[in-house]
């Protein structure tokens, strides 16, 4: 075996070794790493009991939304979701009970 047959097997053990231990990433466009979650890893958040309000955290109204089936296209804030919530299930939240400007069913 020459040399360079020899440099060759080492460079794709050590290349195929470190593939297998790293985690599964992607690179922006800017050339930026970013790690991909694992299954389990980042379990969506509990929903609370009760009425959706101010005090619930967007990722808490998202749980809600994938748990209820709440389309979120669009939505830029706590108030657009909560928005969505409320017209979703045709009733009020606490948000809306709250702002005179949104309708009261």
């Amino acid at each position: 075996m020459s040399a360079e047959n020899e440099v060759t097997e080492v460079v794709v053990q050590v290349a195929s070794q470190s593939v297998a231990d790293e985690a599964p990433h992607y690179f922006d466009r800017n050339g930026h790493r970013h790690e991909i979650a694992q299954p389990g890893e980042n379990e969506p958040a509990g929903i609370p009991e009760g009425t959706p309000s101010r005090e619930w955290t967007n990722a808490q109204l998202d749980s809600l939304a994938v748990r209820d089936g709440v389309d979120f296209t669009g939505v830029k804030n706590k108030s657009d979701r909560l928005k969505r919530i409320e017209a979703h299930r045709g009733g009020a939240t606490d948000e809306a009970a709250a702002d005179p400007a949104l309708p009261a069913d």
